[in-house]
């Protein structure tokens, strides 16, 4: 029954997550109320993963600051390569250190660093201990049904999730290439326009080089003229 109580405090630390995401940390950077997790439902794996791995791999050791520290680097590792693996799979970005100082591709700071470790304290320490607990006087059918009822409904979660990304993902594809094809034809047609307004200035420009030279010529005759004209009468 370990297992059970172990998967449902995954799941708990997992809408704790999503309550930390997406009520405190949205309030604080967006000023509003945002849904940041992957799944629709209220609940962030990646903290649930976190936080269970940390107290199975830590809660044997009586240190705090070696818990903070190992904590922080297990969180932090977690956290970069899902962070990766999202990107590759669906090309977007489900969060961005990038204006954090001390952040690495943008997927992990040492802000996230220090908090992680210091809430990975708490799990280890006290949270998990607490709650392995109060599951403990729990009946065991209730727990597995509790647990069976939780896959369930995130696998359900999970396949609604990833077919409505791709259809989204396609939608924007679709709209990107349709944008780059007006794009396209725009910038030809001004390329088209701009040449044939160049076409233009060229021959009005031939036309008055043309009457220039015909004005320099008349007044080159004349002065001649007018000098012929001295040199006959006057020398």
């Amino acid at each position: 029954m370990t297992f059970i109580k172990i998967y449902i405090c995954f799941f708990i630390y997992s809408i704790i997550g999503w309550i930390w995401e997406s009520f405190l940390c949205s309030s604080v950077e967006l000023k509003k109320l945002v849904n940041r997790g992957f799944f629709l439902g209220p609940y962030c794996p990646i903290y649930g993963l976190g936080a269970t791995l940390s107290y199975l791999l830590l809660r044997d050791i009586g240190s705090a600051t070696l818990i903070f520290i190992l904590a922080s680097i297990v969180s932090c590792t977690i956290e970069y390569i899902v962070g990766y693996i999202l990107e590759k799979m669906f090309k977007d970005r489900w969060w961005n250190y990038d204006n954090y100082p001390f952040q690495l591709h943008g997927r992990v700071c040492l802000y996230g660093l220090v908090i992680f470790g210091l809430a990975n304290v708490v799990i280890v320490k006290f949270s998990t201990p607490f709650l392995m607990f109060s599951l403990s006087v729990i009946k065991d059918s209730i727990l597995i049904g509790l647990a069976i009822s939780i896959s369930l409904v995130s696998f359900v979660d999970l396949i609604i999730t990833i077919s409505a990304r791709k259809k989204l993902n396609k939608r924007l594809s679709n709209i990107h290439e349709r944008l780059e094809e007006k794009a396209d034809i725009y910038f030809e047609n001004l390329t088209n326009s701009s040449a044939f307004s160049n076409e233009y200035l060229l021959e009005r420009g031939k036309i008055l080089r043309n009457k220039a030279i015909n004005i320099n010529e008349k007044l080159k005759t004349t002065e001649d003229n007018i000098k012929s004209y001295r040199d006959e009468y006057f020398s």
